[in-house]
């Protein structure tokens, strides 16, 4: 079934985003990118190789290389008609792409090690015959470039201002950038259209500021210079509050400001799954394992924790009566100690961490043997002196659960 136009603009739309998002190597995210340029075909094969193709040139030095992966991962394990179309489309475009993140890692200053994997890739291609012969020359020229020919006016006065290069190296590079034109002028425009006005302004502020590029020294650097401020900040007016990134047009900040948000929807959207998927599981970190919920059935005799020696194995309930019997008519010892009710955990006599269980009466963690304090903090039973011999099975006092009783769990 044919894809209609609507359905390749949001497959577009989506594979640019996770473009975009991809900015380390994550064989995880390359091979899903891989797939989904696979199972759509060839017909979206020529509405994606444009989005690969922008990525790579649109991308800093320091997040080409996940986009050249992607790329290579398509070239490689995407066969049959498919592959081909994508070889066949690749071929006249990725060259260039490649030639400019050459470029790129050489004026952002990037570490040799992108330089060194692009080779690497570069290689593979040619190995691989993937990529046609006359293609992999342009890429080889770029890698073998000593340095950039343009821009240079901007490149100088982000690299002075941070301390990068040296006057020095400044002024060599203005004077190789005077030198060499940028492009090649249209024989059929003369000089005459050509008027002084427009040319003259333009050329005297590049020299203006490559002067003042060449004139930075240690003295300088201690100045201000709102040229250069400017040049930084004033000419990129929009700023995202957010991120803090500066932008030059109002279109830009905006798009930065919609990628955002998609990116947090889906941030929600996952975390709301997690959520689901937990609640179905039903996961608690306080569930037992088969062994130890067995374990935990194995009650010790009553009669262990009754004083006087009666015996509440017979079914018969003489241990209990008698239990209630030497009581009497006492109050009823207060309910065990919450983790919510004292939560700093530790003895305020001894300072040592007061030991919990989970108590399915009060549903609730509770502290074992531990006591309530006239001033409201909370002990263990021997540290405060209260005697044991009242405390009933599951805490009698405040005293929590008796482990000798039922099994502690921590």
């Amino acid at each position: 079934m044919a894809s209609t136009p609507s359905d390749t603009a949001e497959l577009v739309e989506a594979y640019a985003e996770h473009l975009s998002e991809l900015t380390t190597i994550l064989a995880r995210d390359i091979r899903l990118l891989t797939d989904i340029a696979r199972e759509n075909g060839s017909q979206a094969a020529h509405a994606l190789v444009p989005v690969l193709v922008q990525a790579i040139t649109a991308a800093p030095a320091t997040q080409i290389l996940p986009k050249i992966y992607v790329v290579d991962s398509i070239l490689k394990n995407v066969k049959d008609e498919v592959g081909q179309t994508y070889r066949t489309l690749l071929a006249p475009v990725i060259a260039d792409a490649v030639v400019q993140a050459y470029r790129r890692c050489l004026a952002d200053n990037a570490s040799p090690t992108i330089k060194a994997k692009l080779d690497k890739v570069r290689k593979t291609w040619a190995e691989q015959q993937l990529v046609p012969a006359s293609e992999l020359a342009k890429m080889e020229a770029a890698a073998a470039a000593p340095a950039l020919q343009a821009p240079v006016a901007s490149l100088l006065s982000n690299l002075l201002v941070q301390g990068v290069i040296g006057p020095g190296t400044a002024a060599q590079a203005a004077t190789t950038a005077v030198a060499q034109p940028h492009h090649q002028r249209d024989p059929s425009v003369t000089t005459a259209t050509i008027t002084t006005t427009t040319t003259a302004p333009k050329r005297e502020s590049a020299e203006a500021t490559l002067a003042k590029l060449a004139a930075f020294d240690e003295t300088s650097m201690k100045e201000r210079h709102d040229w250069a401020v400017d040049s930084l900040y004033f000419d990129q007016a929009h700023q995202c509050p957010e991120t803090g990134r500066r932008f030059r047009t109002r279109e830009a900040l905006q798009r930065h400001n919609e990628a955002l948000q998609r990116k947090k929807k889906r941030k929600e959207e996952r975390e709301e799954e997690a959520v689901l998927v937990s609640s179905s599981r039903g996961t608690r970190p306080w569930y037992l394992t088969a062994p130890a919920w067995v374990q935990s059935t194995r009650i010790a005799p009553l009669e262990a924790e009754i004083p006087g020696g009666d015996s509440a194995g017979d079914g018969s309930g003489d241990g209990v009566d008698a239990a209630s019997r030497k009581r009497g008519a006492a109050t009823p010892p207060p309910p065990p100690i919450t983790t919510d009710e004292y939560p700093d955990g530790v003895c305020a006599l001894s300072g040592e961490r007061l030991e919990k269980v989970w108590s399915d009466e009060r549903e609730a963690w509770v502290y074992v043997d531990a006591v309530r304090l006239p001033d409201g903090t909370v002990a263990h039973r021997r540290a405060a002196g209260t005697p044991e011999d009242g405390d009933a099975e599951e805490g009698g006092g405040g005293g929590g659960p008796r482990r000798s009783v039922r099994q502690r769990v921590v």
